[in-house]
């Protein structure tokens, strides 16, 4: 759903009303699938192309090069790239079918059951006008346009994080109440009750954060100091209450018949993709 939606959200914030026409209803019916690589996965603010796109005379294009940790590029349908014109100094878009000839997926091996892949673009024919986003002039994607992608992406990735946050956290809850020591429910000790207010007030942070920074990209902004605070909030609050969760589970946190480690790998896993807290703290730096 994520890569699909990102994807969406690309072409619509990159492409004009003829690729938005031939796209979106697709896409938001379900009728294809998606995924994007238009940012690093290790750090959002890199936005340069890692395609080179040579343009031919009959108007098609030629792609070449390497997209790393390219998730769900097993199960999409079609994959939101960029590449740097070698022709002309310029960025621009690409909506590639993942079974086009010359385009190869390898997966990647990640923590969490998490699919990604580095995706192989040998000589791949873009030919329809449609797939192409230069821009609405045509003289390529503007830089804070990508960004601005990039941070809706994170952004997003950082409500999620809220919502693993937010089932972790039930799951203590109901946990607390009905598990019972020295003839009461561990909820009733004061040292459990700090643990869950703490949990609850990091997630709220986080939520009132990821929800600013969606909130600003909606209304047109890049919004990158927001997506910062949000990152830096969603990814902290992540990592404590789940470890809080573990701890509160006591030796039934530890198995794996809770479920209790999916929602920390998870967290895990969508706390690093486009960058981590160490990293959206650079952005506030930028924007400084």
């Amino acid at each position: 759903m994520h890569g699909t939606l990102q994807a969406a959200l690309a072409i619509h914030l990159l492409g004009g009303p003829e690729q938005r026409a031939a796209w979106l209803p697709s896409l938001s019916t379900g009728t294809f699938s998606a995924t994007t690589c238009l940012w690093s996965a290790r750090d959002a603010a890199v936005i340069a192309p890692l395609l080179r796109a040579r343009p031919a005379a009959d108007g098609s294009w030629r792609l070449s090069g390497t997209a790393d940790f390219v998730s769900d590029a097993d199960i999409a349908d079609h994959i939101v790239v960029s590449g740097a014109d070698a022709v002309v100094e310029r960025t621009v878009g690409f909506v590639v079918p993942l079974a086009a000839a010359g385009v190869h997926a390898d997966a990647l091996p990640l923590m969490g059951g998490h699919r990604a892949f580095r995706v192989r673009f040998d000589d791949v024919e873009v030919a329809d006008r449609r797939a192409v986003l230069a821009g609405p002039a045509g003289t390529g994607l503007a830089d804070h346009d990508l960004r601005r992608v990039a941070n809706a992406a994170v952004a997003l990735l950082s409500l999620d994080l809220v919502g693993v946050g937010e089932a972790a956290l039930q799951r203590t809850v109901d946990y607390t109440v009905a598990r019972r020591q020295f003839g009461r429910p561990i909820a009733s000790f004061q040292a459990a009750q700090h643990l869950v207010a703490n949990m609850h007030i990091a997630l709220a942070a986080a939520r009132l954060a990821a929800h600013s920074a969606v909130f600003w990209i909606g209304r047109g902004r890049t919004a990158t100091r927001e997506t910062a605070i949000a990152r830096m909030h969603a990814a902290a609050a992540a990592k404590s209450i789940t470890l809080d969760a573990h701890q509160l589970h006591g030796g039934m946190g530890y198995v794996i018949e809770t479920d209790l480690h999916l929602f920390s790998e998870r967290a895990r896993v969508l706390s690093t993709l486009g960058g981590g807290a160490d990293v959206a703290a650079t952005w506030l730096e930028e924007e400084a």
